[in-house]
């Protein structure tokens, strides 16, 4: 019989299952047929609660919580996004260089009871701040894990090179699986259900960094060099938007195209599965006009879904879809201009665009996501880090 002192020494669990607990749950569409694949393949995957209403005390029991999934034969925390780390009162340098110090403890003490880090690079950085220096907090993240998950070999190069990051492997995204719902339907529901309309849409939570302000302006363009666009153009943006300074500034865009005769509908809340899927049935082509990213599940959702996909051509998401997405340079000219070119397309054009999509997607595999995951932790487990 293996002693518990050897346990604790070797950071193996008590049987042959892998157990690893996912930090933070997300809504994002990502870890649920991450984890449902992980756990065929015999690697059990919890993820890590939030017990509370209360941010500040759901990191007051962080240590407790990692006690818990240690006692419970957890061996490797997967770290996906800090963003819990970010506290709505910690708006002072101070305050946020404690929460940055508390980060620091909290994979220290994961380390000490003998657990694996392992991060996935969804962003080089948090696209909005949590730490008052969260350059240097990324670097101690790196330092500590024993072994780093990029989506693509430019992000890769980029963790190497800028935080001379170790152990990084390569493992792309799988696609995303929602809802059918019929596109009369979901047009229907929208009041949108005019023959010759040409929907677009952008779908998902609404933040700077992802250029929703140069998609209406980009529209607005496209409308004012060709007058007879107004009268068909349907755009949709819906998604969760914290920021009232993003919200003011979409809602006078919004307001101008409307007075432009372009109809839009502009909707701030977080979206469920059914929403998300309906969204991208009314939608004849989907923006996403990215002024930066490191990996996009609203890039890939839209492939899976079969819409064709216009995006920022971004060398962090260029091998995503490969032919099947219109790629151009951020800014609203570019949106313009991408907009025109799809509404002269032919029927027959945006078909084979969708088919494309969806060859992509099919052999986009959560299996294979997951056994490449799985060969991850074991050798994270191996490791010495």
């Amino acid at each position: 019989m293996v002693s518990p002192a050897r346990l604790w020494l070797t950071g193996m669990p008590r049987d042959s299952h892998i157990r690893v607990v996912h930090f933070p749950r997300d809504p994002a569409p990502y870890q649920p047929p991450l984890l449902a694949a992980l756990d065929r393949i015999g690697v059990e995957g919890r993820y890590w609660l939030t017990p509370t209403h209360s941010a500040t005390l759901n990191l007051a029991i962080a240590p407790l919580q990692l006690l818990h999934h240690w006692a419970r034969g957890t061996r490797i925390l997967h770290v996906h996004w800090i963003y819990p780390f970010r506290l709505s009162w910690a708006n002072k340098s101070v305050a946020r260089r404690i929460l940055r110090y508390c980060f620091y403890l909290w994979l220290l003490m994961a380390r000490g009871l003998n657990m694996r880090i392992v991060w996935t690079a969804h962003n080089l950085l948090p696209h909005e701040p949590i730490f008052d220096n969260d350059k240097m907090s990324r670097w101690f993240l790196i330092k500590q894990s024993s072994a780093i998950i990029a989506h693509d070999e430019y992000t890769a190069e980029q963790l190497k090179a800028g935080f001379n990051a170790h152990s990084v492997t390569v493992i792309s995204q799988g696609s995303i699986s929602l809802p059918t719902v019929h596109a009369a339907s979901a047009r229907a529901a929208l009041g949108w259900s005019e023959p010759d309309a040409l929907v677009i849409a952008a779908i998902g939570r609404i933040v700077s960094y992802k250029g929703f302000e140069n998609l209406l302006s980009g529209v607005k363009i496209a409308v004012g060099r060709c007058d007879e666009l107004a009268s068909h153009l349907r755009v949709l943006v819906t998604g969760e938007c914290e920021s009232d300074e993003l919200r003011t500034t979409l809602t006078r865009l919004t307001r101008d195209l409307t007075e432009a005769g372009v109809q839009v509908i502009l909707r701030f809340r977080q979206l469920s599965w059914q929403e998300l899927a309906a969204a991208h049935a009314a939608a004849d082509v989907i923006i996403l006009p990215y002024l930066r990213v490191t990996n996009s599940a609203a890039l890939v959702t839209a492939l899976s879904y079969g819409i064709p996909v216009i995006a920022s051509d971004l060398p962090s998401i260029r091998d995503v879809g490969a032919e099947a997405v219109m790629r151009i340079p951020p800014g609203p000219e570019s949106v313009a201009d991408s907009i025109l070119a799809f509404a002269r397309m032919t029927a027959e054009e945006r078909k084979q665009r969708s088919q494309l999509g969806l060859d992509w997607a099919q052999g986009a595999s959560w299996d294979r996501v997951a056994v490449a995951t799985k060969l991850v932790y074991e050798d994270a487990l191996r490791s010495e880090r």
